[in-house]
């Protein structure tokens, strides 16, 4: 069973998961289209940002909404819908007789059926989405071949994920102010810093979570791990002829199945070698090859006799 408890690492979609837990998942236009919605920003006041739903963006929330009435076991924590992608975090309150990815297949499939029925929903200036005859171009759906989904636990690391996934991707919009903001909205309640202008693979798990900053221009693969108290920071920054801050790549790169332990500091822009392991309290600012092993030294035991050796 995978429980609240236990679930806190990015698992692949495809297990028999049936029991309780909190899981996210992701439906993707992979055209990164805008058929979902519109950023709308007001008098270009970031603080009045909003998305402005399309039919099809409209018909997939309300499918969202109906999940708990198919599956009483599930209920729906939080989404967001944002122009190109919509997010959903569902609980999953008693043991489902179906597995959770046959749930989620049943709802997938509900909305390539939403896409199909709902070309009208794209605005003029996507026309090239379009055939003559006004159906989509990218059959069957416009959705991926299948969605995302993955346990989550966790609260600090839910919390801060959520927010992170919408201000990196209003950050990716070039919206000033508001990614920010939402990161630092779970920041102060979690202790995890993150930049929204980090990129982060789809599967990531912090543990414990307390002190973990990751810089803006850092880079992370997939089913990487972090402990509490790491930093993926910059080494230097470097300015111009003015003496104004350029904004160029100065964090790491972390590469897939990596995992660094508490407190350690990788910083620069490095890079770390898939499937290494950075242990705890290491200052790490040279490049790791991949399958490395970076660990302090062995403490040194000695024995004083009579005051010898103080």
């Amino acid at each position: 069973m995978h429980s609240y408890q236990d679930t806190w690492h990015w698992q692949v979609p495809g297990e028999a998961w049936k029991g309780v837990g909190i899981y996210h998942v992701t439906l993707t236009i992979p055209s990164r289209e805008p058929l979902l919605g519109e950023l709308i920003i007001p008098d270009n006041d970031p603080t009045k940002a909003y998305i402005q739903r399309t039919k099809l963006g409209n018909a997939l929330v309300d499918e969202l909404l109906q999940l708990h009435t198919y599956y009483s076991e599930t209920r729906i924590l939080q989404y967001c819908l944002m122009p190109d992608h919509l997010h959903a975090i569902i609980y999953v309150k008693r043991p489902l007789k179906k597995t959770f990815n046959t749930v989620i297949r049943g709802f997938w499939q509900g909305a390539k059926k939403l896409g199909r029925a709902y070309p009208s929903s794209i605005s003029p200036e996507l026309n090239s989405g379009l055939t003559n005859e006004g159906s989509l171009k990218f059959p069957p759906s416009i959705f991926t071949d299948r969605p995302f989904v993955r346990p989550m636990s966790r609260r600090g690391q839910l919390k801060t994920m959520i927010h992170y996934r919408i201000a990196h991707r209003l950050h990716q919009l070039n919206v000033p102010v508001i990614p920010r903001i939402i990161t630092e909205q779970a920041h102060s309640q979690t202790g995890i810093d993150i930049h929204p202008g980090a990129q982060i693979g789809e599967y990531f798990a912090i543990d414990h979570g307390t002190g973990v900053v990751i810089g803006e221009t850092c880079i992370i693969g997939n089913h990487v791990t972090l402990y509490q108290g790491v930093t993926l920071g910059a080494k230097s920054f470097k300015y111009d002829e003015n003496g104004n801050m350029l904004n160029v790549p100065r964090h790491p790169i972390i590469e897939d199945y990596v995992t660094v332990y508490s407190n350690a500091s990788i910083l620069g822009r490095i890079t770390i070698g898939h499937h290494s392991v950075i242990g705890g309290n290491i200052w790490v600012t040279n490049n790791v090859a991949p399958y490395s092993r970076i660990q302090q030294s062995k403490a040194v035991e000695s024995s004083f006799d009579g005051g010898l050796g103080i």
